[in-house]
């Protein structure tokens, strides 16, 4: 998901939640309130119904204690039984009917019934079939028109048979009321009082005002369940069970009703009235305010869509130009400005990535002269470097040279000192000719100043070399002169022993064999001295050469930015060869020492040679990395375009 659409979900919910949100929690609150009002209403209800059923069942109750109604039973109980046994009507039977049928009627009940003490029914208001018939034997006797007698009978009280089918009324809802009749202590029928269901009916429909048309009214009395259009499908066990999990008179919802229920107190019972409503009904109100609310959420919902889609495409477009710039950059194109699209924050970050490309266009353009400066320079220490490498190798080869001489050399002042132990007295110590020669400067790769101060050392080594290799002149001059004497001494001591006839022969055998020696050392070292003079004269050359180089890294270091001295120069390494012998005509032994000296100091001589070729060379490697990496480092920084 891009940052345009980010841009526009987050606009959009920030708009639109908050007023669903709304909505939604005035949409509770409307229906809680409504649902406040109509509980109210719904008990409001519940006690007007309470209230006239329980009238009406005292009133029922107040009609059955009146005196009247046991008096026009005393009189006509007697007159109607006998106009039942005779078959024929009088004036006072019919002036007592219709006293019976008024009061049926003025009472609203549905049969008004005198019944003999034996439960003959002897009169009848509605002039129905129980005329005649015996409630308390006959087929009837199980009725609760029946039941209602016999107890009336037994106890002698006003009793009362809750609403059920009635089978002589075609099985209508009838409740009945006996009342016992007594003449002069004896009693002698009662009257049975039909109650109409229509009445309750009425009851239970009436003043269903301001609530809703679905609300159903059940009257809960005896084992039946009754409802205004007759007998419910539940029974009473399950209403019961049910409510008295609930308390009376508050409005309870069951399901997708409403319920509210309380006894009504009578004489005979409590009878429970039951309200039931719809609650989808009731709440009808309801879906306007639903419909309107969601309405005002599509639109509003529309109108966050198209300010969100601006808000997005204004806030997204810098954004999106900022990311084509950093592309760019990363791709190496620096050579371009980059214009400021607003005076925010936004702004602010595309003239800090101005800024940030003209300072890496600098950057770049002076690496590339450097690196350009760094490959220049090192091709030239380069060249030098591999021109005193090989002047190191020459310088080496010719010290070999000389060393082996040397070693000659001294393979013949060992003979000499193995003979001149006849004359160990006459040989002294000879004076240490030659000092060991100090060690090359390690290779330094730092930069150039190390570089220059190695170049320099190395010239001070060679020019020692050349100051070693005229103190090894000298030593051979004294050799020379000390072999010049020690033939002169074996001359004399030839003579001597001549003289000394017969003794001194062994003498003079001896003597010779010495100046045979002397004259053998006398052309060792005039060969010596000649391969001297050919190293001084190398010496000489590797100097020149090496001063050159100095000269060249000098001239060589300004363009590098201080990458250091090239080389210091050689360090010389033969320090002396040993001093002059004291007394070399004392001793051929020290004349011995003398060229063992001498030897040691061409070995190390040679091995300083040998390690400052080894520099030389290293140098030239160090210096061949420092220009692979300059070309390296170009071939990075070419990648950039600079050019604007």
């Amino acid at each position: 998901m891009n940052i345009h659409r980010r841009f526009f979900l987050i606009a959009l919910l920030i708009s639109v939640v908050p007023v669903v949100v709304v909505n939604v929690i005035g949409y509770i609150s409307a229906r809680s309130s409504l649902e406040r009002r109509v509980t109210e209403r719904f008990e409001m209800l519940l006690s007007l119904k309470q209230f006239h059923l329980a009238r009406w069942f005292r009133d029922v109750y107040r009609y059955g204690e009146e005196q009247r109604l046991r008096t026009v039973a005393v009189k006509g109980i007697p007159e109607f039984l006998k106009v039942l046994r005779t078959g024929r009507e009088t004036p006072e039977s019919r002036r007592l009917a219709a006293v019976v049928r008024n009061s049926a009627e003025k009472r609203a009940l549905e049969d008004y019934m005198l019944v003999a003490v034996d439960g003959t029914v002897v009169c009848t208001a509605a002039g129905g079939p129980e005329r005649g018939l015996n409630l308390l034997t006959g087929l009837y006797q199980d009725t609760p028109a029946a039941r209602c007698l016999r107890r009336a009978l037994q106890t002698g009280e006003v009793t009362f048979e809750d609403f059920s089918p009635y089978p002589l009324a075609a099985g209508a809802l009838s409740a009945f009321v006996a009342v016992p009749v007594e003449d002069k202590g004896k009693r002698i029928g009662a009257v049975l009082l039909r109650l109409s269901w229509d009445e309750v009916r009425d009851v239970l429909r009436h003043a269903n005002w301001r609530v809703g048309k679905t609300v159903a009214a059940y009257l809960i009395s005896g084992e039946l369940v009754l409802r205004e259009d007759g007998v419910a499908k539940a029974s009473r066990r399950e209403w019961t069970s049910m409510l008295r999990r609930f308390p009376a008179g508050r409005t309870i919802r069951q399901g997708d009703k409403f319920l509210v229920y309380a006894p009504i107190g009578t004489p005979w019972g409590s009878p429970i009235l039951v309200l039931e409503g719809k609650r989808a009904e009731l709440l009808t109100f309801l879906r306007p305010l639903r419909l309107l609310l969601l309405g005002i959420t599509l639109i509003v919902a529309g109108v966050a869509s198209g300010v969100s889609r601006w808000l997005s495409r204004k806030f997204s477009e810098p954004i999106i130009h900022l990311r084509d710039i950093s592309n760019r950059i990363a791709q190496g194109e620096l050579g371009f400005h980059i214009e400021r699209p607003s005076e925010d924050e936004l702004g602010e970050l595309a003239e800090a990535m101005d800024r940030t490309v003209s300072n890496l266009r600098e950057i770049v353009a002076q690496i590339q002269e450097a690196s350009q400066a760094i490959h220049t320079a090192s091709t030239e220490i380069l060249s030098a470097s591999e021109q005193q490498a090989a002047g190191a190798g020459q310088q080496a080869a010719s010290i070999g040279e000389v060393t082996a001489t040397v070693e000659e050399l001294g393979m013949a002042a060992q003979q000499i000192a193995e003979s001149g132990k006849v004359v160990a007295d006459l040989s002294d110590e000879v004076y240490r000719a030659v000092d060991q020669g100090q060690k090359v400067v390690e290779e330094g790769v730092g930069g150039m100043q190390q570089l220059r101060e190695e170049v320099e050392i190395n010239v001070r080594q060679v020019m020692e070399l050349g100051e070693r290799s005229e103190r090894i002149g000298e030593v051979l001059e004294i050799i020379g002169e000390i072999a010049v004497e020690t033939k002169m001494l074996a001359l004399n001591a030839a003579i001597e022993a001549g003289r000394a006839g017969e003794h001194g022969k062994g003498f003079a055998v001896v003597a010779q064999e010495v100046r045979r020696l002397a004259e053998g050392v006398m052309r060792s070292t005039e060969e010596v001295r000649a391969i001297v003079e050919e190293v001084r004269d190398k010496v000489g050359r590797v100097v020149v050469s090496s001063e050159g180089m100095a000269r060249s890294v000098g001239e060589q270091e300004a363009k590098v930015r201080r990458i250091g001295e090239v080389f210091e120069g050689l360090q010389g390494v033969v320090e002396g060869l040993a001093d002059s012998a004291k007394q070399i005509a004392l001793s051929t032994e020290e004349q011995r020492r003398g060229v063992e000296e001498v030897v040691k100091g061409m070995t190390e001589v040679h091995r300083v040679s040998d390690q400052s070729a080894a520099a030389a060379r290293q140098v030239a490697e160090s210096v061949q990395r420092l220009n692979q990496l300059a070309q390296s480092l170009e071939d990075v920084v070419r990648r950039f375009q600079v050019q604007t």
